[in-house]
């Protein structure tokens, strides 16, 4: 049986996923970035401030320069790797 796709309503569509009881806006996030620091200057914390902005999961690396606290600051949803 053949379904026809075409013009379908598709104004309600969304890729939100709800993960440990927290829903994210989309089915990915940013992963853990070891020395991530070498790419720019408190990369971990613009990293950090990006997903909350984006509403996507951010692993926060164990080799990453900012401590725990300023991240936690940041993004309160961290995650820790």
């Amino acid at each position: 049986m053949v379904i026809s796709r075409v013009l379908n309503e598709v104004s309600e569509r969304t890729i939100e996923r709800t993960l440990f009881g927290k829903t994210y806006d989309a089915p990915f996030g940013i992963a853990p970035m070891g020395a991530s620091a070498m790419f720019g200057f408190e990369a971990d914390l613009n990293f950090a401030r990006a997903a909350r902005a984006a509403k996507i999961p951010y692993v926060m690396s164990g080799s990453a320069l900012i401590p725990m606290e300023k991240i936690l600051e940041a993004n309160p949803d961290v995650w820790f790797q």
